[in-house]
């Protein structure tokens, strides 16, 4: 009698834990994605917001003055330079000043964007790697959502790694770019093995709670 009890209580215990492990994986789901969608947007928008893309030069709006061949009639050729000035208020000397001034600018912007560009892959990289660290420390908890917590960052984390490489891929020097990527396998490595031990606890715990107590007749 008293063994059957037992039996009872056993099946109505690995119900329950199964109702609320299917119950947990949906809600583990929803608040992971929510982390995800957060995150990612966080880092996008912080970037814009405090470290935006440097401003390209203005263009120069004025059509190039006009060509004359040398074969060509010189007081002709003047007479339309000088319509072509009248035209623009401006002459052709002050046009090709303007013209190497913008010509600087322009190298100056690429120069800014290169730099910006590098700065985007070690900004995404270091977030990144925290965002990994943190993710896997959150997933040793014992707290039912952790893991999808810990998961959620994890992926925000590699949401930022990507940015960063896609933006600054060519930017970056290629020994910086090793040794990110050295870190990273290094975390990637210890955090996997630290999920992978953890799960393997706990799946020899449900064993042991699945498995009704064996009795004598």
């Amino acid at each position: 009698m008293k063994l059957s009890l037992v039996r009872g209580r056993v099946c109505v215990d690995i119900l329950f834990i199964k109702l609320l492990k299917n119950n947990m994986k949906i809600l583990n789901f929803i608040i992971g994605l929510a982390i995800i969608i957060v995150l990612s947007g966080l880092f996008t928008l912080g970037i814009k917001a405090f470290y935006p893309i440097p401003e390209s030069p203005n263009q120069i709006i004025i059509t190039s003055p006009p060509y004359c061949p040398i074969l060509e009639d010189k007081e002709k050729c003047a007479e339309v330079i000088k319509k072509w000035e009248e035209q623009y208020n401006t002459t052709e000397t002050k046009y090709r000043s303007l013209v190497s001034e913008y010509n600087q600018k322009v190298e100056e912007y690429k120069q800014k964007i290169k730099t910006h560009n590098r700065n985007i892959f070690i900004i995404g990289n270091i977030i990144g790697i925290l965002f990994f660290i943190i993710g896997f420390l959150l997933t040793k908890l014992s707290i039912k959502t952790a893991l999808a917590v810990g998961i959620g960052i994890i992926t925000s984390g590699l949401y930022a790694i990507i940015a960063g490489y896609s933006v600054g891929w060519n930017s970056a020097d290629d020994k910086l770019k090793f040794f990110v990527a050295l870190v990273l396998f290094i975390i990637l490595l210890g955090g996997s093995l630290l999920i992978g031990r953890k799960w393997k606890s706990k799946i020899l715990v449900e064993e042991d709670i699945q498995t009704p107590p064996q009795g004598h007749n």
